[in-house]
């Protein structure tokens, strides 16, 4: 983080340090105070901090990536520790919970979390010991411009991994509905038309009787729910199982499944075709029939 600061005040001096605008000159003479401020309060030689810090772990393991050029500073523990405050307040704030709380304010709330902190304002303050009014000032600009950097290089983590988390959802909705259509279209093949079992000629229909059994111990009594509500209106007259017109179809595959594990064969296979029968009579024009089940008969 401090090295990005050193980094942008340092370009910005060099772009403009012949600027012809005297408030663009005043502002370089702010970036290279800046500067000064970092080298005197943050940065430290590695032969110095390593004999003092409490990180020593974490020193050697910057030392160890060090570039030819040695690009990689070293900054004191008081800084160390103060970056580490404001990575767990941004862990804390970029959360899918903190997400669904706020929304797109997600950011916004981070960053007034951050800005508003007195622990960390406390911290900057005892690492630059800024006596002068301009000291306190620019300290202040330079603790805005950490939170924003920082905060946009979590923010864009944060977002990628939204993103993946809302893909990982998508393809497991996706491959949900893609194994129900599979189970779906199993339980359609496998069912049992109630055609064939009417043309069964074998004693009390055993022949579907055992093909439903094989189903419904492979499948369940949601097997049964590939029929249509008539099919197991006439299915249930087949095995004399009682119902009503509003009986439920769910209510229907569970006693209907029930009985056709609780019997050798059909107990009432001659039910198993639709009747019809006279319900109403017209003015000698015209006669209404339905079809009835056995057991809606009686």
């Amino acid at each position: 983080m401090a090295s990005c600061l050193m980094k942008k005040s340092r370009n910005y001096i060099d772009d403009n340090l012949y600027s012809p605008n005297s408030s663009t000159r005043d502002r370089v003479k702010k970036e290279v105070k800046k500067l000064q401020m970092l080298k005197s309060h943050v940065v430290v030689p590695y032969h110095v901090l390593s004999s003092t810090t409490n990180y020593r772990e974490t020193l050697d393991v910057i030392e160890a990536r060090q570039y030819r050029s040695h690009g990689l500073i070293h900054v004191t523990d008081a800084y160390f520790e103060t970056v580490m405050k404001m990575e767990q307040i941004r862990v804390d704030c970029l959360t899918m919970e903190e997400y669904g709380r706020h929304g797109e304010d997600l950011i916004e709330n981070a960053q007034r979390k951050l800005l508003s902190s007195g622990d960390l304002l406390k911290s900057m303050d005892d690492i630059f010991v800024a006596s002068s009014s301009e000291e306190k000032e620019l300290m202040s600009e330079m603790y805005q411009e950490m939170v924003c950097r920082y905060l946009n290089m979590g923010t864009k983590q944060f977002l990628k991994d939204l993103r993946r988390q809302q893909d990982i959802q998508k393809t497991a909705a996706h491959r949900h509905n893609i194994m129900m259509r599979q189970k779906k279209k199993e339980k359609k093949d496998a069912k049992v038309a109630l055609e064939v079992m009417r043309a069964d000629c074998s004693p009390g229909r055993v022949t579907s009787h055992r093909k439903l059994m094989g189903i419904i111990a492979q499948f369940g009594d949601t097997i049964l729910e590939t029929y249509t509500k008539s099919e197991l209106h006439s299915l249930c007259d087949a095995y004399g199982v009682p119902f009503t017109a509003s009986t439920k179809k769910g209510d229907l595959c569970k006693l209907l499944a029930h009985s056709v594990n609780s019997n050798n064969g059909m107990p009432f296979p001659i039910n198993l075709a639709a009747r019809l029968k006279v319900v109403s009579v017209g003015d000698g024009e015209r006669v209404k029939i339905r079809i009835l089940s056995a057991a809606a008969q009686l």
